[in-house]
């Protein structure tokens, strides 16, 4: 692809975190299966990475859905406070987010529904709420 200099730093950095993010999601997948589930540590280990991982992916390239896999992830590790947290910063951030064309490229490449995420998020929300 060619790309104008302008852009450049903004697609590399995006790139990575999304490389990132599909690690996390498929270390997630591939080491906490139901044949794992007798080893916690294991399980805890790996969803520890994957939340790093997508920190990582947010602090080079600030996707809102990031915000929301680093909840899911806490949320799988029982952070239910920190769990939370993400999901609202994921819901505001999200309503407040406008996609420029190399951001709409980046989350077409991510391919996580965002829509499905904000259902999911706002179900997490208000379940606490109540």
């Amino acid at each position: 692809y060619v790309v104008h200099p302008d852009a450049a730093e903004k697609i590399r950095n995006g790139s990575i975190a999304v490389a990132l993010s599909h690690y996390a999601s498929e270390l997630v997948i591939f080491k906490c299966n139901p044949a794992l589930e007798a080893n916690s540590s294991v399980i805890k280990q790996t969803l520890e990475k994957a939340v790093a991982a997508v920190w990582k992916s947010y602090s080079l390239y600030p996707l809102p859905i990031f915000l929301y896999h680093r909840a899911a992830f806490f949320q799988l590790l029982g952070e239910k406070d920190q769990s939370r947290q993400l999901f609202v910063s994921f819901l505001r951030k999200q309503a407040e987010f406008k996609a420029e064309q190399v951001d709409k490229v980046l989350l077409d490449y991510e391919k996580t529904n965002v829509e499905n995420a904000l259902l999911h998020a706002k179900r997490e929300v208000d379940k606490t709420h109540s």
